[in-house]
């Protein structure tokens, strides 16, 4: 707030320069500056117009005040400005002259800072006046504030209370779930446990089964086996007899006389009933 009145008043020193006339003039004077001049009556104008006003603020009120502490705060920024410009002009200079107005810069500083802090002394009290009249004022307010902050909160409670029971009747149905679920995995266990043995059984049974049938299997390959060599005996059997009831047709055909015939019938049938016999015997 105070850079741009210092702005503001460095352009405004800056065109109340004087005109290279004077600046020689300043130049063959006898080591004194027009410029520090100048400047230094312009500060003790506005210090008497500063002093007078920082007098008058604790007699203001309201928006008299504010708006004296508005001007007092651009021209203490206009001062500042022009004891800055001083103390520049000062370190130009040499010699005497310039330890002598530096000694004047020093003393207008501390004149600057002592107005300054008897203005921060005004605004302070009348900012601690002006709170304690806005908390008298924000009383009533702030009682209706709460009242209705209470209610806020009662009924943020109600609606939390209410969302914890909600939240513990889905707890309850969840933990009765998950009994449920227990209940239907131990079933599911059993069930399991049980056609378990059931398979173990039925595998066992299989393992008996298999075992039966390769015995089976064996009895039949030895059955047909017998039966194959008792078809081969049976040929043999047959194809001998018939050799043998040849021999016998042939001898008596050829051996005998009249009777031939009479004895080739009873070889024939005693070769029959032998062969008979003998195929009983086989079947048996």
């Amino acid at each position: 707030r105070r850079a741009a009145p210092a702005r503001g008043k460095a352009e405004g020193a800056a065109s109340r320069r004087p005109s290279p006339s004077a600046e020689g003039a300043r130049a063959r004077g006898p080591g004194m500056s027009v410029m520090f001049d100048n400047y230094e009556r312009e500060f003790k104008n506005i210090s008497s117009t500063l002093n007078a006003k920082i007098n008058l603020m604790p007699n203001t009120s309201g928006d008299e005040k504010v708006k004296a502490g508005a001007t007092i705060e651009k021209e203490l920024s206009e001062a500042d400005s022009l004891v800055q410009q001083m103390d520049l002009e000062v370190r130009s200079m040499s010699g005497a002259v310039r330890s002598e107005l530096q000694g004047r810069v020093r003393g207008y500083k501390s004149s600057l800072g002592e107005m300054k802090s008897r203005y921060n002394e005004s605004r302070t009290a009348f900012g601690s006046a002006v709170s304690a009249r806005d908390e008298l004022l924000a009383g009533g307010k702030r009682s209706v504030e709460l009242t209705a902050e209470a209610q806020g909160q009662r009924a943020r409670l109600l609606q939390s209370t209410q969302s914890l029971g909600q939240s513990t009747t889905r707890l309850e149905q969840t933990n009765r779930i998950v009994h449920e679920t227990e209940e239907i995995g131990s079933a599911v266990l059993l069930d399991l446990a049980q056609q378990r043995e059931t398979l173990q059984s039925t595998r066992d049974k299989l393992r008996g089964v298999d075992t039966d049938l390769v015995r089976s299997r064996k009895i039949l390959s030895s059955m047909a086996r017998r039966a194959v060599a008792n078809k081969f005996i049976m040929v043999g059997i047959i194809l001998a007899l018939a050799l043998f009831i040849a021999l016998i047709v042939y001898i008596q055909w050829f051996s005998g006389g009249g009777d031939r015939s009479s004895k080739g019938s009873q070889a024939a049938g005693a070769a029959k009933e032998g062969g008979r016999r003998l195929l009983v015997q086989l079947r048996r």
